[in-house]
């Protein structure tokens, strides 16, 4: 293998880590009042998600309904619930690799 096709090799792997440039600076008034962090977190009921699963929720949340987007003064009350991120519940399965042991059951 050429050297210069393995140092573009190395260069295109390393920008896959590079963190992403858009950050998100603060969240509104009226979408972070109805969440109140707790002192504590409780025990029961705690689920622990892999990191890879919660960044594929967001990716699909953020093109399902982009930040910032503004809800027209027009819009109807179901309009304004289903354009809420909280409106939603998430499922997350694993992809057909990890599925392969259950086909030969």
């Amino acid at each position: 293998m050429n050297p210069w096709h393995l140092l573009l090799l190395c260069a295109l792997s390393l920008v896959a880590c590079a963190p992403r440039s858009e950050q998100i600076r603060f969240v509104p008034n009226e979408e972070a009042a109805w969440f109140k962090f707790p002192y504590a977190l409780p025990e029961a009921g705690a689920q622990a998600l892999p990191g890879a699963t919660a960044l594929a929720i967001q990716l699909v949340m953020d093109d399902l309904l982009p930040r910032g987007r503004t809800i027209s003064r027009t819009a109807s009350p179901q309009e304004v619930c289903l354009l809420q991120r909280q409106s939603y519940d998430v499922e997350a399965a694993p992809g057909p690799e990890a599925w392969s042991g259950f086909a030969s059951r």
